[in-house]
């Protein structure tokens, strides 16, 4: 049994944890793109919910949920991790390896093998993503148990791994195992088409993950529109999804521009 607690105290049960790797196999490595305000976040915490069996909730409060946001400065060594200097026990500056946000899922991953465990990357256009992912770019690739088709060797992480499962020391070498994606592990991001100040994100890396396309449309919950509101404009009472939609019939029937120029529910 899975049981997973929340801020507020809250207990969701599981009770066939193996039906939760089951859901997700072979594991997600998808990508939303649209405009902003589509909701594209929300599709990930929707679509995260579902896979565990939850009723909606805050994506927030789950271990096994690790999310970062993509920005220009961002490194490889942010997204790995980096050796950094420590002040140890005797008050003397020593130096140890700093996980970043893939080290860590990873080993939490390898350290829950029964919980599906989730990547988030908010923004992924914002950094240059084949730099940021570097060597572990190769661990993308799955085979048909969800599992990377190709390990690569990096000692760093293999080290920090080890310190959840011991599987990656080789006694009889005395050296560490190379370093793979496992079968629980799902890697989810988002993009915003309208962005400008913007990396390419080049043909191999995006053949990796599938891309759906969220809509402008009004997203509804229980055929309730979200984030919909009443405000006044001369003396009249309008709501704000009749309003941008009528909006976006000016941008593409009159300005004559793209979709990605479109506002959404949450603009």
């Amino acid at each position: 049994m899975l049981v997973i607690k929340l801020s507020n105290d809250e207990s969701i049960e599981k009770v066939n944890v193996n039906l939760v790797r089951d859901i997700v196999n072979p594991p997600l490595q998808k990508i939303y793109f649209g405009a902003p305000g589509t909701g594209k976040s929300h599709n990930i915490s929707t679509i995260i919910c579902d896979h565990l069996g939850l009723e909606f909730t805050d994506i927030n409060n789950l271990p096994n949920v690790f999310r970062t946001t993509i920005f220009s400065d961002f490194t490889y060594h942010d997204f790995i991790g980096s050796i950094m200097p420590v002040i140890n026990q005797n008050d003397k500056i020593e130096y140890a390896f700093e996980p970043g946000v893939f080290t860590k899922v990873l080993s939490y991953a390898f350290g829950n093998p029964n919980i599906q465990t989730y990547l988030v990357l908010e923004e992924m256009t914002r950094g240059n993503m084949a730099s940021i992912f570097g060597d572990v770019f190769q661990l993308l690739d799955r085979d048909e148990n969800g599992m990377s088709t190709y390990f690569i060797n990096n000692e760093l992480i293999a080290k920090e791994l080890n310190k959840e499962t011991s599987d990656f020391f080789d006694v009889e070498t005395d050296s560490y195992k190379k370093i793979y994606l496992p079968a629980n592990l799902s890697i989810l991001g988002t993009i915003n088409s309208t962005d400008q100040s913007v990396f390419p994100m080049d043909t191999r890396f995006k053949r990796r993950f599938d891309f759906e396309y969220v809509s402008t449309e009004p997203v509804f919950n229980d055929d309730v529109p979200l984030n919909d509101f009443e405000f006044k404009f001369q003396n009249k009472t309008i709501t704000w999804v009749d309003f941008y939609q009528r909006i976006n019939k000016f941008i593409i029937e009159d300005a004559e521009l793209s979709k990605i120029s479109k506002l959404a529910s949450f603009s």
